[in-house]
């Protein structure tokens, strides 16, 4: 009997332990969403800009600036990551694309993609991969960068 209750509150122990890490990470994710939307509308929209849950837009003479951003707490880092995507649409012009992958509370930038869109002559789509990096890895396309920070975003 004795043992049996030994067993019971070991049990009951880790169940609460489990609950407060829950609630723990819970805490934590719910900052990160906070700090990162805040850092966001600083960072990537301006006074002129139009926010809207997912991101912010800008129109002006030259063109169209869209940002929309994710957020992420990576409980294995204990990080918390905003990932920022622009599109810009200049008239006449190729469309510029640029990721950055940024800590939020440290705000050092993790990882970079700029790339352009444009044309060739026989009017197919194609990018122009200016810069592509993950931490010290080099990278060459848009699906390699995404693969890249995976590990950052998703664990």
């Amino acid at each position: 009997m004795k043992s049996l209750l030994v067993g019971l509150a070991i049990i009951f122990c880790l169940l609460m332990s489990n609950l407060a890490n829950a609630q723990s990470t819970l805490t934590l994710q719910e900052k990160c969403a906070n700090e990162a939307r805040e850092n966001f509308e600083k960072k990537y929209c301006g006074d002129q800009s139009q926010i809207y849950p997912a991101g912010c837009f800008t129109v002006d003479l030259f063109g169209t600036y869209y940002w929309s951003y994710e957020s992420h707490y990576n409980k294995k880092l204990n990080k918390c990551f905003l990932l920022a995507h622009g599109h810009t649409y200049y008239k006449g012009l190729p469309t510029f694309n640029d990721y950055s992958l940024i800590d939020v509370f440290e705000g050092k930038v993790y990882a970079i993609y700029f790339a352009r869109t444009g044309y060739d002559k026989n009017l197919s789509l194609y990018p122009d991969v200016a810069e592509c990096s993950v931490g010290d890895r080099q990278c060459k396309s848009l699906e390699e960068f995404e693969n890249l920070i995976h590990a950052y975003m998703k664990e």
